[in-house]
């Protein structure tokens, strides 16, 4: 009867856990669908305005260094045969019409749009160039974020790892989350702490490999960041492991998730 009662106990702290948790929704590539289906450019302005309209609290958008050493929004370097974000000038790549219509932004037009938003986190991921560019792009993209005075909103993302001990190192106190999406090239809570990191972003197979440091990163007070949290499963379960953040594709979709696996357990309560 005892071991009854003290299982319901630790069942009811686990259901008040999840339920006082408010894990952040980050809006990958700003905000360019609805109910799952795609209505706009990924990393365009008009994703940004939407994610806006929409009062999405968090969005990761991507940067690259063009050959004359601009700023540009997008995912993958390539635009065509002939354009890429690192090997062409910016006026080149401007040129390029989008799917939807769009152009490339620039940061500078990027971050001066999302100032309108004062609470909306913005979540900057530094994609892969050679070392010395990459580095650059780093000080370029501090330094505009200072000018903006948006060093308290925003949050740098890299896969390279020294990309993101150099923003550590530009400034102690910026938050750099490392990603992965490997199980056996991570670092684990404990490691990521020691570099100054603000959190480590990781695929829900290198988590389901480590579950303990989803709560190891609490313990020792980073972030954990999950991705890409697509479906009604994941949302789920990214809730039942308690991640700090959850990223996807599909932000009102997985909101509503949210909200639902909140209002079922608060109905069990």
């Amino acid at each position: 009867m005892k071991t009854m009662r003290l299982s319901a106990i630790f069942a009811a702290i686990f259901l008040a856990t999840l339920l006082c948790a408010e894990p952040i929704i980050l809006s990958h590539r700003g905000y360019y669908t609805e109910n799952g289906k795609t209505i706009t450019d990924e990393n365009s302005l008009e994703a940004l305005k939407r994610a806006q309209q929409a009062n999405q609290e968090c969005i990761e958008f991507d940067v690259h260094l063009t050959l004359d050493d601009q700023i540009v929004i997008r995912h993958d370097a390539k635009l065509s045969k002939t354009l890429n974000c690192q090997k062409n000038t910016f006026d080149e790549l401007r040129q390029f019409t989008l799917p939807f219509g769009n152009k490339l932004p620039s940061l500078e037009e990027w971050l001066t749009q999302a100032k309108k938003s004062p609470n909306m986190t913005l979540v900057i991921e530094i994609k892969k160039h050679s070392k010395k560019r990459e580095e650059i792009l780093v000080e370029k993209v501090m330094e505009a974020v200072r000018k903006h005075n948006l060093q308290d909103r925003v949050i740098y993302m890299s896969f390279q790892l020294h990309s993101c001990k150099q923003i550590v190192k530009l400034d102690p106190t910026a938050k750099s989350i490392y990603i992965s999406s490997k199980v056996h090239e991570t670092l684990s809570p404990d490691e990521a702490k020691a570099l100054g990191l603000y959190g480590i972003s990781y695929r829900i197979d290198v988590f389901l490999n480590h579950v303990e440091w989803i709560k190891r990163c609490q313990e020792i007070g980073i972030k954990s960041d999950l991705w890409m949290v697509n479906s009604k499963f994941l949302a789920d379960l990214s809730l039942e492991l308690g991640v700090d953040i959850i990223a996807t594709d599909y932000p009102d979709l997985i909101t509503g998730y949210v909200s639902q696996y909140k209002s079922k357990l608060k109905s069990q309560k």
